[in-house]
């Protein structure tokens, strides 16, 4: 486990608002050199607590619908990791997880339409149906991702993926200058030239292209919270038909709990899943009593499963 100190969590802060930002804009607001900011960023990268500067894309401007699907899953252990093996491997996957608890596997997948998304659900889990007890689907309605407060307390507003379908162009090159922002967001615009073949201006007018349409929403980092000896649940949400008012409190709460990494509506058998990141397995109850509290009105009831793995995986763009 590796300890941050304050000057850490400043720096992942940072990068988690904008991980291209240069070592220079790093240094003034950390208060440290830019060869203090480098150092840093590598150890975090060496003990495993960054795994990776990501790109956050909203693929709904693609007229790409996102869907979930939880299953349990049974069978030894080798021939799970095997169908995990499998899924990780699928480019209509852009979040996968397994879990402890309510699920054992959870994935987020696209697709243009829901004939479409059938079609893909038999090709994923056709080899091995016989593995899945129980699944659950569902449509995301929309998907927030919030800073990552746990660190240090932020008011940053949090990026919204899949609210909105749209119809939005690119040419090869818009994808080529994506692809290299997926693989390390963090690269500068002379290794993307050298990895894409295309001029440093081209790749900064396409970047500033996406940037304005919505298209490309944030640069941040993917953080391995077991590194930190930090614990991640997804809560899945019963509501009691809440009013707008009800359901406008409710994200604002999300909005300012630091253990509040993410919230999703859904079209489930829940109504929304919450990600949170908190350091005990205690302080989780806590705060599942603590929201139950807050929302009494609004909670009906409550599932929840440990995320003992995550993967964001990079290679969504050789999909459809």
């Amino acid at each position: 486990m590796h300890k941050l100190d304050a000057i850490d969590r400043k720096l992942l802060l940072e990068l988690d608002k904008n991980s291209r930002s240069a070592d220079t804009w790093l240094a003034k607001r950390i208060g440290r050199s830019r060869e203090a900011v480098r150092y840093r960023i590598k150890q975090l990268q060496d003990k495993g607590v960054i795994r990776n500067f990501v790109t956050i894309v909203d693929l709904s401007q693609f007229g790409y619908q996102a869907y979930s699907l939880y299953a349990t899953v049974r069978g030894k252990t080798e021939e799970r990791d095997k169908f995990y093996n499998h899924l990780k491997k699928q480019h209509n996957i852009f979040w996968f997880a397994v879990s402890e608890g309510a699920w054992d596997v959870g994935m987020y997948i696209l697709a243009r339409s829901n004939k479409d998304f059938l079609q893909q659900k038999i090709s994923l889990l056709s080899k091995y149906r016989h593995l899945i007890l129980n699944k659950e689907i569902s449509v995301l309605a929309d998907l927030r991702i919030y800073p990552q407060k746990y660190l240090l307390p932020s008011d940053a507003e949090p990026v919204i993926l899949f609210n909105q379908l749209s119809s939005e162009k690119i040419d090869q090159t818009d994808f080529k200058v994506l692809g290299g922002l997926l693989k390390n967001a963090r690269s500068n615009l002379v290794e993307l030239a050298r990895t894409t073949a295309l001029s440093i201006d081209v790749i900064r007018g396409r970047m500033k292209k996406m940037e304005k349409k919505k298209i490309i929403l944030k640069y941040s980092i993917d953080l391995n919270h077991m590194a930190l000896g930090l614990q991640y649940f997804k809560v899945f949400i019963n509501f009691d038909n809440p009013t707008s008012a009800q359901e406008s409190r409710f994200l604002q709460y999300c909005k300012e709990r630091k253990e509040i990494i993410s919230f999703a509506r859904v079209a489930a058998s829940w109504d929304a899943e919450i990600g949170v990141i908190v350091d005990s397995f205690q302080k989780f109850n806590e705060f599942i009593r603590t929201i139950k509290d807050e929302f009494s009105d609004l909670i009906i009831d409550t599932e929840a499963a440990t995320v003992s793995e995550e993967y964001l995986l990079k290679d969504i763009l050789q999909f459809g």
